[in-house]
Protein backbone atom coordinates (compact mmCIF):
# COMPACT_ATOMS: atom_id res chain seq x y z
CA UNK A 1 0.00 0.00 0.00
CA UNK A 2 2.64 2.42 0.92
CA UNK A 3 4.51 1.75 -2.45
CA UNK A 4 1.08 2.25 -4.28
CA UNK A 5 0.84 5.79 -2.09
CA UNK A 6 4.43 6.16 -3.30
CA UNK A 7 3.85 5.62 -6.83
CA UNK A 8 0.78 8.11 -7.13
CA UNK A 9 2.67 10.68 -5.48
CA UNK A 10 5.53 10.22 -8.24
CA UNK A 11 3.72 10.70 -11.47
CA UNK A 12 4.63 14.21 -11.64
CA UNK A 13 8.51 12.92 -11.18
CA UNK A 14 10.78 12.26 -13.99
CA UNK A 15 10.34 8.69 -15.96
CA UNK A 16 13.09 7.34 -14.16
CA UNK A 17 10.95 7.22 -10.27
CA UNK A 18 7.75 6.05 -11.98
CA UNK A 19 10.23 3.13 -13.32
CA UNK A 20 11.71 2.23 -10.25
CA UNK A 21 8.52 2.30 -8.50
CA UNK A 22 7.13 0.01 -11.25
CA UNK A 23 9.54 -2.15 -10.79
CA UNK A 24 9.76 -2.32 -6.83
CA UNK A 25 5.86 -3.44 -7.53
CA UNK A 26 7.08 -6.02 -9.88
CA UNK A 27 9.41 -7.67 -7.43
CA UNK A 28 6.83 -7.10 -4.46
CA UNK A 29 4.22 -8.97 -7.23
CA UNK A 30 7.08 -11.89 -8.03
CA UNK A 31 8.09 -12.07 -3.97
CA UNK A 32 4.10 -12.59 -3.03
CA UNK A 33 3.54 -15.41 -5.81
CA UNK A 34 6.53 -17.28 -4.64
CA UNK A 35 5.56 -16.75 -1.14
CA UNK A 36 2.35 -18.86 -2.16
CA UNK A 37 3.71 -21.49 -4.41
CA UNK A 38 6.19 -22.07 -1.18
CA UNK A 39 3.01 -22.41 1.01
CA UNK A 40 1.26 -24.79 -1.40
CA UNK A 41 3.87 -27.00 -1.93
CA UNK A 42 4.02 -27.37 1.91
CA UNK A 43 0.45 -28.19 2.29
CA UNK A 44 -1.62 -27.82 -0.43
CA UNK A 45 -5.21 -26.77 0.29
CA UNK A 46 -6.05 -29.82 -1.41
CA UNK A 47 -5.12 -31.80 1.29
CA UNK A 48 -7.88 -29.55 3.35
CA UNK A 49 -10.33 -29.69 1.11
CA UNK A 50 -10.36 -32.84 -0.03
CA UNK A 51 -8.42 -35.46 1.77
CA UNK A 52 -4.87 -37.26 1.29
CA UNK A 53 -5.91 -38.98 -1.23
CA UNK A 54 -6.57 -36.57 -3.78
CA UNK A 55 -3.40 -33.98 -2.92
CA UNK A 56 -1.43 -37.28 -3.23
CA UNK A 57 -3.24 -38.18 -7.06
CA UNK A 58 -2.17 -34.32 -7.70
CA UNK A 59 1.14 -34.36 -6.72
CA UNK A 60 1.85 -37.69 -8.78
CA UNK A 61 0.02 -35.52 -11.53
CA UNK A 62 2.11 -32.38 -11.23
CA UNK A 63 5.48 -35.07 -10.72
CA UNK A 64 4.70 -36.51 -14.18
CA UNK A 65 3.97 -33.83 -16.08
CA UNK A 66 7.25 -31.70 -14.46
CA UNK A 67 9.57 -34.73 -14.75
CA UNK A 68 7.58 -36.97 -17.84
CA UNK A 69 8.76 -39.99 -15.99
CA UNK A 70 6.11 -42.65 -16.30
CA UNK A 71 4.29 -43.08 -12.70
CA UNK A 72 1.74 -45.49 -11.66
CA UNK A 73 -0.08 -44.99 -8.55
CA UNK A 74 -1.97 -47.58 -6.29
CA UNK A 75 -3.90 -45.98 -3.73
CA UNK A 76 -6.97 -47.24 -2.11
CA UNK A 77 -10.60 -46.37 -3.60
CA UNK A 78 -12.24 -45.54 -0.28
CA UNK A 79 -10.72 -41.87 1.34
CA UNK A 80 -8.01 -42.62 3.60
CA UNK A 81 -8.69 -41.57 7.30
CA UNK A 82 -6.05 -39.83 8.46
CA UNK A 83 -5.75 -36.81 11.21
CA UNK A 84 -4.04 -33.52 9.56
CA UNK A 85 -0.80 -33.79 11.15
CA UNK A 86 -0.08 -37.21 10.00
CA UNK A 87 -1.63 -36.89 6.42
CA UNK A 88 0.49 -33.55 6.19
CA UNK A 89 3.42 -35.98 6.92
CA UNK A 90 2.84 -38.43 4.56
CA UNK A 91 2.10 -35.95 1.82
CA UNK A 92 5.11 -34.32 2.25
CA UNK A 93 7.68 -37.80 2.36
CA UNK A 94 5.81 -38.67 -0.68
CA UNK A 95 6.82 -35.03 -2.08
CA UNK A 96 10.11 -34.99 -1.06
CA UNK A 97 10.53 -38.45 -2.05
CA UNK A 98 9.63 -37.62 -6.08
CA UNK A 99 11.71 -34.80 -5.92
CA UNK A 100 14.89 -36.80 -4.72
CA UNK A 101 13.76 -39.09 -8.15
CA UNK A 102 13.91 -36.06 -10.05
CA UNK A 103 16.61 -34.52 -9.05
CA UNK A 104 19.35 -37.64 -8.48
CA UNK A 105 18.01 -40.97 -9.70
CA UNK A 106 17.94 -40.71 -13.33
CA UNK A 107 15.25 -43.50 -13.45
CA UNK A 108 12.32 -43.97 -16.03
CA UNK A 109 9.42 -45.67 -13.77
CA UNK A 110 8.23 -44.62 -10.66
CA UNK A 111 5.83 -47.23 -8.51
CA UNK A 112 4.07 -45.46 -5.37
CA UNK A 113 1.95 -48.12 -3.29
CA UNK A 114 -0.46 -46.75 -1.09
CA UNK A 115 -1.96 -48.79 1.81
CA UNK A 116 -4.20 -48.54 4.63
CA UNK A 117 -4.83 -51.57 6.81
CA UNK A 118 -5.42 -52.38 10.36
CA UNK A 119 -5.10 -48.52 11.52
CA UNK A 120 -1.67 -48.39 9.38
CA UNK A 121 -1.00 -46.72 6.49
CA UNK A 122 2.17 -48.13 4.62
CA UNK A 123 3.53 -46.12 1.67
CA UNK A 124 5.87 -47.92 -0.96
CA UNK A 125 7.45 -45.62 -3.57
CA UNK A 126 9.64 -47.50 -5.78
CA UNK A 127 11.94 -46.10 -9.12
CA UNK A 128 14.04 -48.10 -11.00
CA UNK A 129 17.27 -45.36 -11.11
CA UNK A 130 20.33 -45.18 -9.83
CA UNK A 131 20.29 -46.04 -6.55
CA UNK A 132 22.27 -44.77 -3.69
CA UNK A 133 24.97 -46.13 -1.65
CA UNK A 134 24.58 -46.48 1.72
CA UNK A 135 26.97 -42.57 2.29
CA UNK A 136 24.72 -41.48 0.59
CA UNK A 137 21.58 -42.78 2.10
CA UNK A 138 22.79 -41.74 5.80
CA UNK A 139 24.54 -38.14 4.66
CA UNK A 140 23.86 -35.73 7.56
CA UNK A 141 24.14 -33.02 5.14
CA UNK A 142 21.06 -34.98 2.75
CA UNK A 143 18.38 -33.15 4.68
CA UNK A 144 15.42 -34.16 3.10
CA UNK A 145 16.07 -37.84 3.79
CA UNK A 146 16.58 -36.60 7.31
CA UNK A 147 13.39 -35.02 7.21
CA UNK A 148 11.55 -37.93 6.06
CA UNK A 149 12.53 -40.02 8.95
CA UNK A 150 12.19 -37.35 11.53
CA UNK A 151 8.68 -37.03 10.29
CA UNK A 152 7.86 -40.51 10.26
CA UNK A 153 9.37 -40.88 13.84
CA UNK A 154 6.81 -38.50 15.22
CA UNK A 155 4.30 -40.59 15.16
CA UNK A 156 5.76 -44.03 15.57
CA UNK A 157 6.57 -44.33 12.66
CA UNK A 158 9.20 -45.66 10.46
CA UNK A 159 10.84 -45.13 7.29
CA UNK A 160 13.83 -47.44 5.62
CA UNK A 161 15.43 -46.93 2.69
CA UNK A 162 16.53 -49.67 0.44
CA UNK A 163 18.86 -49.08 -2.25
CA UNK A 164 21.57 -50.19 -4.11
CA UNK A 165 23.66 -48.52 -6.81
CA UNK A 166 22.28 -49.26 -10.25
CA UNK A 167 19.26 -50.76 -8.90
CA UNK A 168 17.22 -48.49 -8.10
CA UNK A 169 15.71 -47.44 -4.59
CA UNK A 170 12.58 -48.25 -2.46
CA UNK A 171 11.44 -45.73 0.31
CA UNK A 172 8.96 -47.35 2.47
CA UNK A 173 6.76 -45.79 5.32
CA UNK A 174 4.42 -47.57 8.12
CA UNK A 175 2.63 -44.98 9.70
CA UNK A 176 -0.03 -46.06 12.80
CA UNK A 177 -2.65 -44.19 13.04
CA UNK A 178 -2.38 -43.46 17.11
CA UNK A 179 0.70 -43.61 18.87
CA UNK A 180 2.09 -42.77 22.34
CA UNK A 181 3.09 -38.78 20.80
CA UNK A 182 -1.01 -37.45 20.37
Amino acid sequence: MDLSWLTEKLTKQPSSYQYKTTAMHQHIDDAIHTVQKIATDLRPSILDHLGLSAAIEWQVENFIQQSGLECHLSIPDLAIEIDEQRATAVFRIIQESLTNISRHAHADLVNLDIRFIDNTLTLSITDNGNGMTPLQMNNPEKFGIQGMHERAMHFDGELSIDSCPGKGCTVRLTLPQNSIND
